[in-house]
């Protein structure tokens, strides 16, 4: 059984083999589709691997510190995931050094005020994509702690 993707050799994906993938630094371009292999990673039980390691530093604590981009609802529906699966207690095991570790706690409050602000009238969110994508990924990341989806997981330093 694989536990990484440093694990899987040359396989390619979307034309980038893992190796390139391992050796991307910044996840400035295409952020959304980084913390979706993050978001996988941690579907797999893989919460501890080298590319969690490397990529989750670079996303902010903060739910609306990537305010304005394009695919926001996007974004927050993965984010969600990682967060959920680190708990308010695995991004300190994760990063023992870190001044202020991330925690899932403080993320849902930001994420429920942000998701608040963009909420219709109507109680959906409106994206040009659709509203109904909208909406679903919202509800999904605010509705994540309930455990509706099994494949949703908490890492290992939860009791």
């Amino acid at each position: 059984m694989l536990s990484d993707w440093d694990n899987l050799g040359q396989c390619t994906v979307s034309s980038v083999t893992t190796k390139e993938r391992n050796e991307i630094d910044d996840i400035s371009d295409r952020p959304t589709l980084r913390l979706a292999a993050l978001a996988a990673e941690f579907s797999a039980g893989n919460f501890d691997s080298a590319l969690v390691k490397k990529w989750l530093p670079y996303f902010p604590a903060d739910a609306g510190a990537f305010n304005g981009i394009d695919l926001e609802s996007y974004f927050h529906f993965h984010y969600a995931q990682v967060m959920y699966g680190l708990g308010d207690k695995g991004h300190a095991s994760l990063f023992p050094k870190s001044e202020k570790p991330t925690t899932w706690t403080a993320y849902h409050q930001a994420l429920w005020m942000r998701a608040t602000e963009f909420q219709n009238k109507d109680g959906g969110w409106s994206h040009p994509v659709g509203n109904v994508y909208a909406t679903a990924t919202y509800l999904t990341a605010l509705q994540i702690e309930k455990g509706r989806v099994p494949f949703f997981r908490r890492g290992k330093w939860l009791p």
